[in-house]
């Protein structure tokens, strides 16, 4: 699964099986897509002030990751 979203672009790549991936602009796709991924990455581990912190903390890095990226590629 992909989602993207930045000032310019909104996108979601669903992939269930190499052969049919779903692709949608759709701002109600990427929300739906978007907050169901978020509900089910939250219960996808123990639950625990814990786990929730170091969920929060890999996050993080990923959205400064995406950010040097943009940076460095002019978005």
């Amino acid at each position: 699964m992909y989602i993207v979203e930045s000032d310019r672009l909104n996108f979601t790549v669903f992939q269930p099986n190499p052969v049919n991936p779903m692709i949608s602009k759709s701002p109600n796709v990427c929300y739906t897509v978007t907050k169901w991924f978020n509900l089910w990455m939250h219960s996808s581990t123990l639950i625990s002030q814990t786990g929730l912190h170091i969920r929060q903390q890999f996050m993080e890095e990923q959205y400064r990751a995406v950010k040097d990226f943009k940076a460095y590629i002019g978005i």
